[in-house]
């Protein structure tokens, strides 16, 4: 990492000659941080900002106007993971099915590295009954133990009535939880406003 960052001094420094040049490496991996920060030879001396994510306080990302931001916040030193993860899934629940499927993406990515997290984040899944797509769980390493598991017996008692029952319980918990009306609950969740109405009356 060191002779990289020089790589990059030198290469910026050429294009920029007259301009200040602050370099730093933000540390995300889950193992202690233990890389270098600096180049020190007979001809030589060169260094640079070292740090890791954890150092760095969720809070400020948590205010962010950003879902981006928040999701991000799952990086740095997460004091109650329960309550982080159950605010962010509200949050992510009120968005449009699309947008929302684009950022539980990105959290997966995220939870690849904090796998400390990942079993604090499953039990506020199970609590929220949120669903996830069949790709998602096919394809995403997040899924490469029992929750794939879960999809196969889906398979087994029908694709269909399996999605027509979460579809249910997304809506109930989004008129429990957030207080949502049928008509805001269609649009979140890209249903039929007479779907939606039939669930609420029969609850």
């Amino acid at each position: 990492m060191p002779f990289r960052m020089l790589e990059y001094f030198v290469l910026i420094s050429s294009k920029y000659p007259n301009r200040k040049i602050k370099q730093m490496v933000l540390y995300v991996g889950e193992k202690p941080l233990n890389m270098k920060d600096r180049i020190e030879t007979e001809n030589l001396v060169y260094s640079y900002k070292l740090k890791d994510i954890r150092e760095i306080s969720c809070k400020e990302l948590l205010k962010s106007d950003s879902l981006t931001d928040k999701i991000l916040a799952v990086l740095c030193d997460v004091k109650n993971p329960e309550r982080y993860f159950r605010e962010l899934l509200t949050e992510l629940y009120r968005l449009p099915e699309r947008e929302r499927k684009d950022y539980i993406k990105k959290l997966l990515n995220l939870l690849t590295i904090r796998s400390k997290l990942v079993e604090e984040f499953k039990l506020e899944v199970k609590k929220m009954s949120i669903t996830f797509d069949r790709e998602t769980i096919e394809n995403h390493p997040f899924f490469k133990d029992g929750l794939k598991e879960g999809l196969q017996k889906g398979k087994q008692e029908g694709l269909k009535e399996g999605l027509e029952k979460a579809k249910r319980e997304d809506v109930l918990k989004l008129h429990k939880k957030l207080k949502m009306n049928a008509k805001e609950i269609a649009e979140v969740l890209e249903l039929p406003i007479d779907f939606v109405e039939e669930v609420l009356k029969n609850r």
